[in-house]
């Protein structure tokens, strides 16, 4: 070799070094990370270490209420409330209708 160039890394040349750090650090959790199936108190899904052994996964998630029970039941609150919602948005829309009605006719 008969000479060498170093110059300053270029903007992009750094980015992508920083994007491929993070995608292989994502990659990695997601490797050894699953849901656990159980929520914790804040009412999110837990994740749990996917190699731990039975005993020590049934121990630690023994308080833990299920997810699946809990979703069912707020399905239907949901469905209720996202119902209630439509109703109460075409209730608005009627009413902004009639009065466009009555400004039109006034003017």
């Amino acid at each position: 070799m008969e000479s060498l160039v170093i110059s300053k890394p270029h903007w992009s040349y750094v980015m992508s070094s920083v994007g491929g750090i993070a995608s292989a650090a994502f990659g990695l959790i997601f490797l050894l990370f699953a849901q656990s199936g159980f929520l914790n108190e804040q009412g999110q899904e837990t994740y749990i270490f996917k190699f731990l052994p039975t005993a020590w996964r049934r121990e630690m998630l023994k308080d833990a209420p299920p997810a699946f029970l809990i979703r069912a039941e707020d399905r239907a609150r949901f469905r209720a409330a996202r119902a209630q919602e439509a109703k109460e948005a075409a209730a608005r829309a009627k009413d902004v209708e009639l009065r466009l009605d009555t400004v039109e006719t006034s003017v």
